[in-house]
């Protein structure tokens, strides 16, 4: 579904190149750094039940890289976010396990007017592809899972190439962990990724 997705969005983008310049006005490509956080909203089992029933992944930082190609209000976003967490086991007195996350996304936007044209308010949804690392989940299978996400955010000229873009997703999921021949039950998932960012106009 990504990679579909990827492809039309390569082809709108070359389409654009290829455009007279009364269209090419109304079409441009940002792109730069976002940083924020990731805060898991629930928790999940574990592979061993009797010894730690449930384990709770740990709020943490969150950073990466978004770019968006816009055509007038609409726009296609790809986000790519890591974040360097860890995993609670529910009851224990160790220490934590590292446990990161990586979040790949690709999402369509509408952009709202606010004020005037510089700013707006944006609303988000699209499909993301969320992995998890880590010494926590080294013995473990089932560590990719395909997400829905919405979000809503706002975008504030600063410069006249140069954007603050602001938002908050959420990414639904099932979770299901394998270690051999033995399976978690499937836990639905509910994640939350707050971001700023600095984009830059190239197109």
């Amino acid at each position: 579904m990504l990679g579909r997705s990827t492809a039309l969005a390569s082809l709108v983008l070359l389409g654009s190149l290829a455009a007279p310049a009364s269209v090419q006005a109304q079409v441009h490509l940002d792109l730069g750094p976002v940083a924020g956080f990731y805060a898991p909203t629930t928790d999940f089992q574990s592979i061993q039940p009797f010894f730690a029933p449930r384990w709770k992944q740990a709020i943490s930082i969150a950073y990466g890289a978004q770019g968006t190609l816009w055509h007038r209000h609409l726009g296609i976003t790809a986000s790519y976010i890591v974040a360097p967490s860890d995993v609670k086991v529910n009851g224990s007195t160790g220490p934590n396990l590292d446990a990161s996350i990586k979040v790949a996304a690709l999402q369509a936007l509408l952009a709202l007017e606010v004020g005037d044209l510089a700013n707006t308010v944006q609303l988000s949804a699209g499909v993301a592809r969320v992995l998890r690392g880590g010494a926590a989940y080294r013995d473990y299978d089932g560590l990719a899972s395909t997400a829905l996400t919405l979000g809503v955010g706002g975008r504030f000229e600063l410069l006249p190439r140069l954007d603050l873009d602001l938002g908050l997703s959420g990414l639904m999921y099932s979770l299901k962990l394998t270690s051999g021949a033995t399976a978690t039950r499937s836990s639905s998932q509910v994640d939350l990724i707050g971001r700023a960012g600095l984009m830059l106009r190239l197109l």
